[in-house]
């Protein structure tokens, strides 16, 4: 303990005084043993004291403690004394177990959930019905055109949440699906909200519903849902019933 004889406490020595030279509730013994520091508190720098990581004080990782040797216990990018003092599982790389470990919704590591981060102790952060992990696919945090983005209820502000899109919750575009990415799944220049809601009824899968040969957006000219007094109707083949399809009568389509 005093190894160099000079019969004062360095600090690179143990104290030849006290059983626990570091005061961290781990004997200077047991803490050489276990290859934690017996003269630093925190050996791995995680914001824990050794001893309260080994919470039996055995000098063994065990179920239940994080590891006083490594700052980030279960590798999730979060140091154990964030997550001990914050709302996260230092023995578990994804709290709520949404797909995306907790170090990656809590992007900047401070153990508190922000606006521009995902929840990491919420299944689904903007409760639209799709997991944080199943919209963003890529796992990384960011979120890119090609995903649905965890933190905004309806993607593409058509009016729809993204779980109502992706009905079966399984993260892909299926053909009985409108798509949660884009406003307009069949880009007939409706919205699919006017479509599915709107007095017109169009189908927002196909983008002539009524099959005269002028898409929807043509006729529902103002993408309403509602049949306005200059518009051909989109749901009808043949708007004023006279015998002949609009398609026929509007030969141009303008």
């Amino acid at each position: 303990e005093d190894r160099n004889l000079d019969g004062q406490v360095d600090s690179d020595e143990t104290d030849p005084t006290a059983a626990d030279s570091d005061g961290d509730g781990l004997d200077d013994a047991l803490e050489i043993a276990s290859a934690t520091s017996p003269i630093h508190e925190d050996t791995d720098g995680d914001g824990l004291k050794d001893g309260q990581e080994d919470l039996n004080l055995n000098g063994q990782m065990e179920p239940g403690e994080t590891d006083p040797r490594s700052p980030d216990t279960d590798e999730d990018g979060l140091l154990d004394g964030t997550e001990v003092h914050g709302p996260t599982d230092p023995r578990l790389p994804d709290t709520d177990g949404d797909g995306l470990t907790d170090g990656i919704e809590d992007a900047n590591g401070n153990g508190i959930y922000e606006d521009s981060e995902t929840d990491p102790i919420r299944l689904d952060t903007d409760g639209d019905g799709l997991r944080d992990g199943l919209e963003d696919t890529d796992h990384n945090g960011r979120w890119s055109p090609d995903e649905t983005d965890p933190r905004r209820m309806d993607t593409d502000e058509d009016g729809l949440a993204d779980g109502t899109e992706d009905a079966n919750a399984n993260g892909l575009k299926d053909p009985s699906e409108t798509d949660p990415r884009t406003s307009d799944s069949d880009g007939d220049g409706v919205s699919d909200r006017a479509e599915l809601w709107g007095e017109n009824q169009t189908d927002p899968l196909n983008p002539d519903s009524d099959g005269d040969g002028i898409i929807d957006g043509l006729e529902d000219r103002d993408g309403d849902g509602r049949r306005s007094a200059n518009e051909t109707h989109p749901a009808r083949e043949d708007t004023d019933e006279d015998g002949l399809s609009d398609g026929i009568e509007d030969q141009n389509h303008d």
